[in-house]
């Protein structure tokens, strides 16, 4: 599935970029409000995991001319040098990604690996994407946040708890 995962995350980054589901709710009711979106093209994308669905991500990346920076416990130096990855510390990722995307198992040493001091490292303009597993993101600070506007969208696919208690977020 690792290319339907792949094409998703593209999907979403490009949607909360451009604003896309926010114009659609406020179009049903009746709003008419010119987003201005952002483009996906040139844009510094963080990818924590870079197993089979990060590395083919990153492929699919290439045409987009995205700075790539990729967070993974194993090393992939050969890959990273061929599609020119820079790999960096899970918080240098989170500081400096204008998309950050979730790509690991969730086990003892990935739960909750979005905590909310992490989440806290983010840009405001950042979106935040996770079609991975659920537990890896502390849920309760990412809707504060994105309730508050100190990050800018999230768009996952995987929950805590599903399917989804919490409907707000």
């Amino acid at each position: 599935n690792r290319r339907s995962v792949s094409e998703l995350v593209i999907s979403f980054a490009v949607a909360m970029l451009r604003h896309i589901p926010a114009s659609h709710k406020e179009v049903q009711n009746g709003k008419w409000e010119q987003h201005v979106g952002g483009l996906l093209s040139g844009r510094m994308v963080g990818i924590i995991g870079c197993g089979f669905i990060g590395k083919d991500l990153v492929e699919l990346l290439q045409p987009w001319g995205c700075t790539i920076l990729a967070n993974d416990i194993l090393d992939f130096d050969d890959f990273y040098t061929r599609f020119g990855v820079i790999p960096v510390e899970l918080e240098d990722l989170l500081q400096r990604s204008d998309v950050v995307t979730l790509h690991v198992p969730h086990d003892d040493s990935t739960n909750n690996i979005l905590s909310g001091v992490r989440l806290g490292l983010m840009k405001q303009s950042a979106v935040l994407i996770n079609t991975a597993r659920g537990r890896l993101v502390d849920e309760a600070v990412l809707k504060k946040m994105l309730m508050e506007k100190s990050l800018a969208a999230a768009a996952f696919d995987v929950f805590n708890t599903e399917p989804p208690d919490d409907l707000e977020l």
